[in-house]
């Protein structure tokens, strides 16, 4: 995971989301790809009387904005030591963050606790041909070496997740592969765990009930006890229409994790023929 392409913007996480990239970097001998995006109508919701009446006053304070945070994020990146590149590009950040996601070896997020940070996630998650390292807000750093928990059940998309986190899971000190039995199991633990010890990794296989059905709930409990610092997890995406829904245990997930995860959707649902404008994926309806 040597090219790691990390969300950039403004927000109450991008700490959280630097320290992430930069441990990882310094894992993989990496380089820190730096994506910041400005929205079209960011300009007008900013402030929508001086873009209107002044667009030249208004450009400037764009820009010296942008300027702002790059040197924050430059002096933060250069005091740990991190090789890193910026980019800016005004677009959607899932958007531009699907564009670039097929030339990444991993792409950071956060995994906050409001709508928008979950919506971005989920978004990403659900299309890009790479994993996603979601980070949560944390007073513990991301370790790639601490306790790896894996949810397995025998799909196509946990199967790609399994094999697109082996980097990760490499470094970590012991995998845990978790098996909900609510019926939904396609090929047993035993098989991913072999797989692994194919890799020199050796996984041990944890099973349990949904608690009421709740398999995501249930998957966050079981990596809560093993003391996970990672939990993989294959994404679920499709793309029908614009609306974009989340469901099922991803959710579950995605509102309620305290753990980073990492997820990966698989080569199905990453290269279906769903487009929208000027070659981009159309946003995913929903993801289980």
């Amino acid at each position: 995971m040597q090219s790691i392409l990390l969300h950039i913007q403004d927000d109450d996480d991008l700490d959280g989301r630097i320290d992430a990239a930069v441990i990882l970097a310094h894992a993989f001998d990496g380089y820190i790809s730096c994506l910041h995006t400005t929205p079209y109508g960011v300009y007008l919701t900013n402030d929508p009387f001086t873009a209107m009446m002044l667009p030249v006053d208004f450009s400037s304070k764009m820009e010296q904005l942008a300027l702002d945070l790059r040197l924050k994020v430059e002096e933060r990146l250069r005091n740990s030591i991190a090789e890193w590149e910026w980019t800016h590009v005004d677009d959607e950040a899932h958007l531009a963050l699907l564009r670039r996601a097929p030339i990444a070896d991993v792409v950071v997020l956060s995994l906050g606790s409001d709508r928008k940070a979950q919506s971005l996630a989920a978004k990403v998650a659900a299309t890009a041909r790479a994993p996603v390292l979601a980070v949560p807000p944390s007073d513990r750093p991301f370790d790639p070496t601490g306790i790896a928990a894996v949810a397995w059940d025998g799909s196509a998309e946990s199967s790609v997740a399994l094999r697109a986190s082996l980097p990760l899971l490499r470094k970590a000190a012991s995998v845990h592969l978790i098996e909900i039995e609510d019926r939904t199991v396609r090929t047993r633990s035993e098989q991913g765990a072999h797989y692994l010890s194919r890799h020199g990794i050796k996984a041990r296989v944890v099973r349990r009930a949904a608690d009421s059905g709740d398999a995501g709930g249930a998957i966050l409990k079981v990596a809560e006890e093993v003391g996970a610092s990672l939990l993989v997890m294959g994404a679920y995406g499709h793309s029908r229409t614009a609306e974009f829904l989340l469901g099922g245990a991803t959710q579950a997930v995605l509102s309620n994790s305290r753990i980073p995860c990492c997820w990966r959707t698989s080569a199905l649902d990453a290269d279906r023929p769903t487009r929208g404008t000027a070659g981009c994926p159309m946003l995913p309806s929903s993801i289980a």
